[in-house]
């Protein structure tokens, strides 16, 4: 019975890093996307939110997210679903100082 005890803590442990592993995989992070000018990861889903097309309004020198955020075109990755994404940094750590920066932009082809 001890021997019981033992291990399903350990069991227990081993599916919560599982899970935890695989839901942290997704085609962003599966790729190793990062951004072409800062070289910052861009990590996935958990940072990365899709956009509405009616949020983004395309200029010559980039893209205005929900009229707060640009990002150069240099800057811009090709969408591997077909729809923008965008990737943020939340802490204010890193080459991004604000509080809340783009750190990837994913925009579908012909964009």
């Amino acid at each position: 019975m001890p021997r019981r005890i033992i291990a399903l803590p350990v069991v227990l442990a081993f599916f919560v890093t599982f899970h935890a592993v695989f839901a942290h995989d997704s085609w962003i992070s599966r790729h190793q996307y990062s951004d072409p000018a800062s070289r910052d990861w861009c990590c996935d889903e958990r940072d990365c939110f899709p956009l509405d097309d009616d949020e983004i309004r395309v200029t010559n020198e980039g893209f205005e997210l929900n009229g707060k955020y640009f990002v150069a075109r240099q800057r811009v990755l090709l969408s591997g679903d077909g729809h923008y994404w965008a990737c943020f940094n939340t802490g204010g750590k890193g080459p991004h100082a604000r509080e809340k920066e783009v750190r990837c932009f994913f925009a579908p082809m012909n964009t």
